[in-house]
C-alpha cells in the first residue's frame, strides 16, 4: 500500500512540474502573438503547477500524509484565489472606461460598464469571470449574460447548471 501512495506522489509531482514547465515555455514563446494578459495568466498557472508538483515530491517521504495533503490543498487554494484576483484585474483592464461606457449605452455591458460582451469570445470571458462578481451584482450579471448569449445565438455556451 505504501508503494501505491509513494508512486502517486511521484506521478503527481512529475505531471505538475512538466505541465507547469510547458505552460511557462508556451507563455514565453507566444509573448508577441497573444496579449500580455494571456501571457501573465499562463505564467501564473504554470508557476502554481510547478509549485504543486514540487510539493507532491516533498510529500512522498512524509509520514503524516493527511497533514501534508491538507497543507498542499491550502497552499494551492491560496495560489488559485490570488490568481483569480489577478485575472479579475486583468479582465477589467482589457476595456477602457470609455469603451465600457459605449458598450453599456449599446446594451452590450451592464449599466456600470461591467461584463462587456461584444462577441462570443467576450461571452466566454464573462461566464468565466461571473463568479468573481460581487454578491449584490451576481443575479443581475447572470441575467445579462444569458440575454447577450441569446442575442449572439450562443446559448450553448451557457453552463447547464445556470
Amino acid at each position: 500500500m505504501a508503494d501505491i501512495n509513494l508512486n502517486a506522489y511521484i506521478v503527481a509531482g512529475v505531471i505538475g512540474i512538466s505541465a507547469g514547465g510547458l505552460l511557462l515555455v508556451r507563455s514565453y514563446n507566444t509573448l508577441r502573438s497573444v496579449s500580455y494578459w494571456n501571457t501573465i495568466g499562463m505564467t501564473v498557472v504554470g508557476g502554481v503547477m510547478i509549485y504543486g508538483g514540487v510539493k507532491a515530491f516533498q510529500m512522498k517521504g512524509s509520514k503524516d500524509t493527511d497533514a501534508a495533503k491538507q497543507q498542499i490543498k491550502d497552499d494551492v487554494e491560496k495560489a488559485i484565489s490570488s490568481a483569480g484576483e489577478a485575472v479579475a484585474e486583468v479582465s477589467a483592464a482589457e476595456f477602457t472606461q470609455s469603451q465600457r461606457e459605449r458598450l453599456a449605452k449599446k446594451g452590450h455591458a451592464l449599466k456600470d460598464g461591467s461584463f462587456p460582451i461584444r462577441n462570443k469570445s467576450d461571452l466566454k470571458n464573462a461566464i468565466k469571470t461571473w463568479g468573481l462578481a460581487k454578491k449584490s451584482n451576481k443575479a443581475k450579471a447572470k441575467k445579462f449574460i444569458k440575454l447577450r448569449a441569446k442575442q449572439l445565438d450562443a446559448m450553448d455556451e451557457i453552463p447547464k447548471n445556470w
